[in-house]
């Protein structure tokens, strides 16, 4: 994956994450690993190009939908 589409993608999550979280915590949940990711840190999956797993959880937040 380009560093553009990258740095696009992680514009558009910080965003959303921004409307649950402070800066640092956004930060931290991007790079903890994280249940619903199979134990994965998003950043690393953000970085791997799977773009639509980290938004997905994200979504199931915004829903209050937790697994």
């Amino acid at each position: 994956m380009d560093k553009k589409t990258l740095s696009a993608e992680l514009i558009r999550i910080k965003a959303r994450l921004a409307e649950y979280y402070e800066p640092d915590d956004a930060r931290f949940w991007l790079q903890s690993p994280h249940p619903q990711l199979g134990g994965q840190r998003p950043c690393d999956l953000l970085e791997d190009g799977r773009l639509k797993d980290v938004p997905e959880v994200i979504e199931r937040l915004e829903n209050s939908v937790y697994l």
